[in-house]
């Protein structure tokens, strides 16, 4: 797929949003409350800062887990996955134009959002900003990938969505997004989210290399997954059938 096609589904997913105003506007009200709730816990304007960033992280990186699985869960449930899968590019290079543009989608809603949020709650934004909105990027990339690999599995069970929310709400409370968990920490150290927030406290670069190299495992371990699967339900024909 060409820029010029990527660019014309992001035009036609961005005015499709316009046809849901009001939900829109919603949902922007409730994760307003949301954050600016979690924000008002913390007193230390670098606590602040630190919770600012992690739950930028989290808005931009939550529909890398769940994407995947309703992106294929859709094509299956419409009967289209046969074109998708017998196409020149292949189903994996077609969901991944499809994660593309909804980071971008994402992006889009999180700028105006956040940047108010800053504003109004008076958040000192640091002068390496620009750097941790390249480690955010990182984050959301390597989000995507373990998506992959979790949507992988629509392919032989059809329904993995449920499996993939539980996962962020678990991700959400347990994997350091707000603070350090004192359950179950292995869990919250297998995620990037940990990571990221001690970068932003120390800047030592060794946390960087850390969501690095989860961020590459996630994407070959769903590659690989997402491969052996597809070969599989080829082969028995499972995933044409609803």
């Amino acid at each position: 797929m060409s820029l010029k096609i990527l660019a014309h589904e992001f035009r036609r997913q961005f005015l499709e949003l316009g046809q849901y105003k009001i939900n829109l506007v919603f949902a922007n009200l409730s994760l307003l409350v949301m954050i600016t709730g979690y924000l008002g816990l913390f007193s230390s304007t670098a606590d602040v800062f630190t919770t600012f960033a992690s739950l930028f992280c989290w808005y931009m990186a939550t529909h890398g887990i769940t994407h995947p699985s309703f992106f294929l869960e859709d094509e299956i449930q419409d009967r289209t996955i046969v074109s998708v899968v017998s196409s020149d590019q292949g189903v994996l290079f077609v969901l991944v134009q499809r994660m593309l543009i909804q980071m971008v989608l994402d992006l889009v809603k999180a700028l105006p959002l956040f940047a108010f949020i800053a504003i109004f709650m008076n958040i000192q934004i640091p002068a390496t900003m620009s750097v941790l909105f390249v480690i955010v990027m990182l984050v959301v990339i390597g989000i995507y990938g373990l998506g992959t690999l979790i949507g992988s599995f629509t392919l032989v069970s059809h329904r993995t969505s449920n499996i993939a929310a539980l996962l962020s709400y678990f991700i959400f409370f347990f994997a350091g997004v707000l603070e350090t968990p004192s359950i179950f920490p292995l869990f919250a150290e297998a995620f990037p989210f940990i990571w990221f927030k001690h970068y932003i406290a120390t800047g030592n670069y060794i946390y960087l290399l850390i969501i690095l190299f989860q961020s590459l495992m996630y994407w070959v371990l769903g590659s690989v997954v997402f491969r052996c699967i597809l070969n599989r339900s080829l082969k028995r024909g499972s995933m044409f059938y609803v």
